[in-house]
């Protein structure tokens, strides 16, 4: 995709209601609020495969020129690639049951990727890519919240929040995402602020240990990284921020206290300040971990082939691992070079201007080490990376006696016609 317009002046063109607004919002927010897990229960008939047949018409229709675009990049031939591999393996019947879990997966992948990258290539796709990602991250707190007073069907953690992921380390994991490409932390207002408030507090009451490290690290960012032309200054900003956790921790007591409560989890906070991994959690994964690098060592340089971790049982909790214990080092370090295309952005254009698509890629990279992102949560990772990180990038900003380039061109435009050219 080509690089973005300023994301400022493209939330602000164009007519914002329209059927293809709907549309794209309503796809993105399918996945990357793991939506289409709640359909399966409320609405089984609208599964993924049906939803992508909904969008393909609707594209045909509308923009065919949108799907033959798409069709001829090359990244989406190879996640192509990935569905169709296991799918011979079914057919070859050389995987067994695996071959099915496999071809479905990347089915689901397939989808996202291309179904996203179908509804952001319209020119407001920063304003669609961030009114999506709002409404998903709205979604996903207040679904937290309901979580751990009344649990949800599809959580896996009863007394930890979890909303539609079900995992609560992947709910967590969501939150951040989510909240990076809904605020952008140099032109935060004090609204967006307390966005970032109770979306942290949604973090919190998942009891995930690596959720709460990033999300400490996310409060910091946008305690120290203010554009002061066009937000709070860093002083506003921390006298916002200690405000809204105080009020955040009085009403929190009043629910704990009014709903009854048992928070079982807690410990983890205190697990997390004390550094203690002697419980059998993490006793359980650091076990899995060292294992699992064991068996990748004997594999380093080639790797076992597609999806072999599954299949022969080595599982790392540890995205870095797994793929070196599939793919061999090549893959690790192409696997990371990818997920590291925000930071190289930030090189590029520095950190002002690249400051979403750098926080995108340390998500990323962090949450590898607990495989709470990619391969589990695809709706929310593998667009993100794809097809996201080159927008949100900020223009150069112009002197105030610099003429806009709009105005540079029809200066040069003026001349010419003026001579009869």
């Amino acid at each position: 995709m080509t690089a973005a317009l300023s994301p400022t002046a493209s939330l602000d063109q164009g007519k914002k209601w329209t059927l293809d607004y709907f549309v794209g919002v309503f796809w993105i927010t399918y996945w990357i609020a793991n939506l289409y897990v709640a359909f399966a229960y409320i609405v089984p008939f609208l599964t993924y495969y049906v939803a992508t047949a909904i969008l393909l018409s609707y594209v045909a229709f509308a923009q065919p020129n949108r799907l033959i675009e798409v069709a001829t990049k090359p990244m989406i031939w190879v996640w192509a690639l990935t569905a169709a591999i296991p799918v011979v393996m079914l057919i070859d019947s050389s995987f067994g049951g695996y071959s099915t879990a496999a071809y479905k997966t990347r089915i689901v992948y397939f989808s996202a990727v291309g179904g996203t990258a179908l509804v952001l290539l319209k020119d407001n796709r920063e304003r669609l890519m961030h009114d999506a990602a709002l409404l998903s991250l709205w979604i996903t707190v207040v679904l937290n919240f309901v979580d751990l007073a009344v649990t949800l069907p599809m959580s896996r953690a009863p007394d930890r929040a979890a909303g539609l992921w079900g995992d609560p380390n992947i709910a967590a994991a969501a939150l951040c995402s989510l909240l990076i490409i809904s605020v952008n932390p140099l032109r935060a207002s004090g609204r967006d602020l307390l966005i970032v408030a109770v979306t942290l507090l949604a973090v919190l009451i998942t009891f995930s240990r690596s959720g709460m490290i990033f999300g400490a690290f996310l409060a910091a960012v946008y305690l120290v990284a203010p554009d002061r032309r066009t937000g709070p200054s860093p002083g506003a900003r921390i006298s916002i921020a200690l405000g809204a956790t105080l009020a955040l921790a009085l009403i929190s007591a009043i629910a704990i206290s009014v709903l009854d409560l048992e928070l079982s989890s807690t410990w983890r906070i205190t697990s997390l300040l004390e550094f203690d991994t002697s419980d059998a959690s993490s006793e359980s994964r650091l076990d899995r971990l060292f294992f699992s690098l064991e068996r990748s060592m004997d594999f380093f340089w080639t790797g076992r082939g597609l999806g072999a971790g599954n299949y022969y049982g080595v599982y790392s909790h540890n995205s870095y691992i797994g793929v070196l214990y599939d793919y061999g080092i090549v893959g690790l370090a192409l696997y990371v070079l990818l997920i590291s295309q925000g930071l190289f952005q930030m090189i590029r254009y520095g950190w002002k201007r690249a400051l979403v698509p750098g926080l995108l890629s340390l998500n990323l990279l962090y949450y590898s080490m607990f495989a709470h992102t990619v391969h589990t949560a695809a709706g929310i990772s593998v667009p993100v990376v794809i097809f996201m990180l080159k927008m949100f990038i900020d223009p150069v900003p112009t002197k105030p006696n610099q003429p806009s380039e709009s105005l540079r061109e029809t200066n040069s435009i003026e001349p010419a016609r003026a001579s009869g050219a």
